[in-house]
């Protein structure tokens, strides 16, 4: 798990990534088991494949969860935004 916040360049090009693929998200109930994760005061984002999930701390501490699915030439990560 890799903690993150406002300000740092992974969380900065995480949010770009999201922000420039808004559509195709959906609201998801099920459960997945973490693989690259994520984590701000209020969203988590976890990475597996072909799926990014996000928890999202919505109005009234009221968290919920979205997906979408992506193809391998658009991967929200790049091992170079970890370094």
């Amino acid at each position: 798990m890799i903690v993150i916040k406002e300000g740092d360049k992974l969380y900065d090009k995480l949010l770009l990534w999201i922000t420039a693929n808004k559509n195709g998200w959906k609201r998801d109930y099920n459960s997945y088991a973490p693989q690259n994760i994520f984590v701000s005061k209020n969203m988590n984002i976890n990475v597996i494949d072909g799926i990014v999930i996000i928890n999202v701390n919505a109005e009234n501490s009221k968290w919920i969860q979205i997906s979408r699915k992506f193809n391998n030439n658009e991967h929200p990560i790049s091992i170079e935004w970890i370094k």
